[in-house]
């Protein structure tokens, strides 16, 4: 039977590690910018790289907690990998493609400007224009955004999509202020 202080320790010197973690690892997958991205993962492998010598220095059960909980994860898909590889890979991948990456958002930065409108006017300007349509005016990095802005704004009552195939047709309702 375990002893009551490793479940005290787990909780108070290993759990704000592991939150640390995963709360790096999620933010850098929510995060648009690159530098942000870098960042955050960076800042995971520093908070894993932390656990492990914070469960190395506590002895060997929390060393074997470390290698049960991190360095040998499984789930139904793999049955043993490590939490940390795919994000030195993200990370490694990020800094090596760091220039394209850089222009890419910043493309992605200029074409996002005023976005909506954009989309709105053209809607406007083009009664029962085809989704499909609407994406080939835009970047096709603005793509997701586009789909889900058309989204949005029909749930809002802006626009009117009719299904015609497999797209919409697209129509005008309102303006976007609430005009």
């Amino acid at each position: 039977m375990i002893p009551m202080e490793y479940y005290e320790t787990v909780q108070h010197e290993i759990k704000p590690i592991e939150n640390l973690i995963v709360q790096c690892r999620v933010s850098a997958i929510n995060s648009k910018r690159v530098e942000d991205k870098i960042r955050y993962l960076a800042g995971c492998v520093k908070a894993y790289e932390n656990l492990r010598e914070k469960c190395i220095s506590l002895g060997n059960e929390y060393e074997k907690y470390f290698n049960d909980m991190w360095e040998h994860c499984h789930n139904s898909i793999n049955p043993d990998f490590s939490y940390i590889d795919p994000v030195k890979t993200e990370l490694k991948d990020l800094q090596l493609n760091y220039g394209e990456l850089v222009i890419k958002q910043s493309r992605y930065d200029h074409e996002s400007i005023n976005l909506k409108s954009r989309v709105f006017e053209l809607v406007k300007d083009n009664p029962g224009i085809k989704q499909t349509e609407i994406y080939k005016r835009f970047d096709s990095l603005v793509k997701n955004d586009v789909q889900s802005m058309l989204y949005f704004m029909e749930k809002d009552g802006i626009i009117k999509r009719e299904k015609q195939g497999n797209s919409y047709k697209v129509f005008a309702l309102r303006n976007v202020e609430g005009k």
